[in-house]
């Protein structure tokens, strides 16, 4: 899969995106939130390796409960390349549900996590001018924003907010926060 569309973005390919351009422009080219996660085993790319694993899908142990702060993520992801995992919080061309941007384990998903703990399709986000908002779509092991349950009405979601997806915990960051973390990620590992 390509790398943007469903499959998280890599650290290279930030990093290189973000070299490239100024914040500005970084935020005009992706005026969308990120949503940032950690990647199980079986997600994770080593540089130079390909392999596919047939009928494999651990189980991740991660406790449920608050994510890291964006600065303690971005350090995990300096230690460890392939540690996290970022999705663009944009609807891909094609998919159903115009105004539903969806998030699950099934392939047909605009977000894919590849995690036991989260439903097919384990919840949506909806965009209107003014707001971005959070669903649960009734998965199995719910949907939490910044520790309250996202209930019938969904929440409000912006940059900086905390999720948790079943047992699998994420955050929501701002291109422009994005790039001015990368843009410290790089100089630390230039040192």
């Amino acid at each position: 899969m390509k790398p943007g569309t469903k499959e998280p973005w890599s650290r290279e390919r930030l990093l290189a995106l973000t070299a490239g351009s100024s914040r500005l422009e970084f935020e005009r080219e992706h005026a969308h939130l990120w949503l940032v996660r950690p990647l199980s085993a079986s997600e994770r790319v080593s540089p130079g390796f390909n392999t596919v694993a047939v009928h494999s899908r651990p189980k991740v142990g991660r406790e449920p409960g608050a994510p890291p702060g964006i600065a303690s993520a971005m350090a995990l992801l300096l230690a460890d390349p392939h540690a996290l995992g970022l999705h663009p919080v944009k609807k891909q061309q094609g998919h159903a549900w115009s105004d539903r941007l969806h998030v699950g384990r099934a392939a047909n998903n605009d977000i894919v996590i590849r995690d036991d703990g989260v439903s097919k399709l384990h919840a949506w986000f909806q965009h209107n001018a003014d707001e971005a908002r959070l669903f649960d779509a009734k998965s199995s092991n719910g949907t939490w924003v910044d520790g309250v349950r996202v209930g019938d009405s969904g929440t409000v979601v912006q940059s900086g907010s905390s999720l948790r997806l079943g047992r699998l915990w994420a955050f929501l960051i701002a291109s422009g926060p994005l790039w001015d973390e990368l843009s410290r990620l790089r100089r630390q590992a230039s040192v």
